[in-house]
């Protein structure tokens, strides 16, 4: 990663949280991006559909294509490049992408592929460990998590790196 990828990174997280919170809660903007909340994690533990439901809020604020490109397309076109930035922005490969039928998806196929994604990333990073089966473990740790603990049941202890 050179310094010039760095800073379009921060760029683009920057533009998310700023204009995020003109319609959703900081806490949740907060929890999108994958910052720490403090106490805050401890009682608040939304589920992924709750997630869902706040950044809906904020898609017109952060749509970037112009009226008129998005007037002149037809359902399942937007659905399918809607659908693809999401999973790009979860980190999904865009060779993985490209072999999936996102114009056709189901709905609640495409949701739970999404919610897969944001679990694996540790979007909601309120659960910063969890207990897995000692086969997932390197899984696991190629997805972002470290190693903690093996414990005597034949399960390990993961946490968010």
């Amino acid at each position: 990663m050179t310094q010039h990828d760095f800073k379009q990174s921060h760029g683009f997280r920057k533009f998310f949280k700023s204009q995020s919170e003109r319609f959703v809660k900081s806490i949740f903007v907060e929890m999108m991006i994958g910052h720490a909340t403090g106490l805050n994690a401890s009682y608040m533990k939304p589920t992924i559909e709750e997630m869902a439901e706040e950044y809906v809020k904020a898609i017109p604020t952060l749509t970037i294509q112009s009226a008129q490109v998005v007037k002149g397309m037809d359902e399942k076109d937007y659905t399918r490049i809607l659908r693809e930035q999401l999973l790009l922005a979860l980190g999904t490969p865009k060779e993985q992408i490209q072999k999936m039928s996102l114009e056709d998806m189901e709905q609640e196929e495409f949701q739970k592929i999404l919610g897969e994604k944001l679990r694996v990333n540790g979007i909601n990073k309120c659960n910063k460990q969890k207990v897995i089966a000692i086969s997932e473990v390197k899984e696991h740790i190629d997805s972002g998590f470290e190693f903690v603990a093996s414990l005597s049941n034949g399960e390990a202890g993961v946490r968010v790196a």
